[in-house]
Order: C-alpha cells, then sequence, then structure tokens
C-alpha cells in the first residue's frame, strides 16, 4: 500500500498523518534571538514523530504549536485527515477493526456508535452479550477460573469490583 500524507488540522504546515498511522514533523526555519541579541533563524529537519504508548495499548504523539505541546491519540489524527470530522455523538467511538489498538492503518479504522462497538467486541468473544469484558481470575493454588464480566468476578468472589479492578491493573 502506497503511503499518503495528509496535513493535521489545526497544524498545517507543521505536521502530517498518513494513512498508514504515522505522524512526521515537516522540515522548517524557526527564529530566535541569538546571543549576541541579533534575530536569527534555525533550519530544523522533518522528522517520524515518537509514538507514546498510554497505557493500554493506544498509540498517541505529542504535537506542538506556539511553544504548547498538545497530545493527540494517531488513530484519531487519521481518521479526521482521511475521513472527516467524527461527529459530537461519536466522538470517542473508533472501531480498530482487527482488536489491535496500536494499528492505526486508514483500512483498519471506523467510524461506529458505541453501541456498533460493543457489537462488534462481543461478535468476536470479547464482551459478553451485556457488553461486560470477561475476566479470568488465577488463584494462588494453581485454580483458574473465568467469568462474564468484572462485577460478576466482584460478587462471586466477595470482593468489591473496584479492589478488584485495582488487584488486575
Amino acid at each position: 500500500m502506497k503511503e499518503i500524507w495528509k496535513d493535521i488540522k489545526g497544524y498545517e504546515g507543521q505536521y502530517q498523518v498518513s494513512n498508514l498511522g504515522r505522524v512526521k514533523s515537516l522540515p522548517r526555519t524557526t527564529p530566535y534571538i541569538n546571543k549576541a541579541g541579533y534575530e536569527s533563524c534555525q533550519f530544523r529537519e522533518g522528522q517520524l514523530k515518537k509514538e507514546i504508548d498510554n497505557g493500554r495499548g493506544y498509540k498517541s504523539v505529542n504535537l506542538y504549536k506556539d511553544n504548547k505541546g498538545k497530545r493527540f491519540y494517531i488513530h484519531r489524527l487519521v481518521v479526521e485527515a482521511f475521513i472527516g470530522e467524527i461527529p459530537p455523538g461519536m466522538a470517542s467511538d473508533l472501531n480498530h477493526k482487527d482488536f489491535d489498538k496500536s494499528n492505526n492503518t486508514l483500512e483498519n479504522l471506523e467510524i461506529v456508535t458505541y453501541s456498533e462497538n460493543n457489537k462488534h467486541s462481543a461478535k468476536a468473544g470479547r464482551y459478553d452479550d451485556k457488553g461486560g469484558a470477561k475476566v479470568k481470575v488465577y488463584f494462588a493454588d494453581g485454580e483458574v477460573r473465568e467469568y462474564p464480566s468484572m462485577t460478576k468476578a466482584s460478587k462471586n468472589l466477595g470482593i468489591h469490583r473496584d479492589t478488584l479492578i485495582k488487584v488486575i491493573h
């Protein structure tokens, strides 16, 4: 697949995102005041931006404008550049078709409703019909129990749900 680059909205001429899920800065000249007090310019090469993992598998990058940095999820940048603006009601519902949160290629992403996203996961067996994540609990004696959701596991084990979540994370 050929890599296609497009400007990132709000950062035109500074940063671009590709259909393969990569982000780069563009070559640019930045003015500064040198030690002698004169205005000078520094040329900066364009380069690929380093991806940051948010701890849950989603990749993001830091973009800078007017000396202020802001973090953006790469999958959102790809969708906004190549598909278009994400409708307000679907702001957090972008689906990774193959369930790999680090695969931010255009062909792996789609805008879906919250309900469609849950159905996609349930169909693949990643969640039960009610949308809860399946949970496996490993005990010190080697026993393993599987529960259809975090809530059902916490009720069965007699542990508060929040405590169980902290232990798992």
